[in-house]
């Protein structure tokens, strides 16, 4: 083997890489870059910044539905509750009567999964309790929670799974009112939004 053959092999591997993630984003639908950067900037704690660079993307494409998603969460994020809520309402009314479609279904969960966090956050236990079940039927495995390894890289060890909080909501909710204990001191920021 001449000595030259490996860093050379090597440059290769990388020139394709950089090709193929080229293709990937040129080829992808129109506003889905857009979208990454702000699912970037919102995951840096960017709120409003990442609703800027939502709102491009749905600029391009008013139904690319990664970036709705995302700037319902943008809106929580910068604690705008209710512009939030009435995003994630839109895109479940959207996504209902597609919930067969495979690749669509996965969008579906997720915003059910989020506006049940956001009414749970807000006290209303029995709607959330309701959007957590649509969510876990829409499709579980969207919305099973950070795993394992998510919880190992990401220190997440005290967050719940949608099933995890919705068992939870229903064994509470059977109780007497005066023995309910649905909100748990530091539980806005352990239970993880899902995207």
């Amino acid at each position: 083997m001449r000595p030259h053959a490996v860093p050379l092999a090597v440059a290769a591997l990388a020139v394709l890489g950089f090709v193929a993630y080229v293709v990937q984003v040129l080829d992808g639908p129109p506003g889905l870059a857009d979208a990454k950067a702000a699912d970037r900037l919102l995951a840096d704690g960017k709120p409003q910044a990442a609703l800027a660079a939502y709102d491009e993307a749905l600029r391009a494409d008013p139904d690319l539905l990664p970036a709705r998603l995302g700037r319902a969460l943008a809106l929580a994020a910068a604690d705008d509750e209710t512009a939030a809520e009435r995003a994630l309402d839109t895109l479940v009314m959207a996504l209902r009567p597609t919930a067969g479609d495979s690749a669509r279904r996965p969008f579906l969960a997720a915003a059910l999964a989020n506006r049940g966090i956001l009414r749970d956050r807000q006290g209303r236990h029995d709607e959330a309790l309701v959007d957590y079940r649509a969510a876990l039927r829409a499709d579980a495995g969207t919305v099973a929670g950070p795993g394992v390894l998510d919880r190992m890289l990401h220190g997440a060890s005290g967050t719940s799974s949608v099933a995890e909080r919705a068992a939870y909501l229903e064994q509470q909710l059977a109780l007497p009112p005066e023995r309910r204990r649905l909100d748990c001191p530091g539980e806005r920021q352990q239970q993880p939004v899902m995207k």
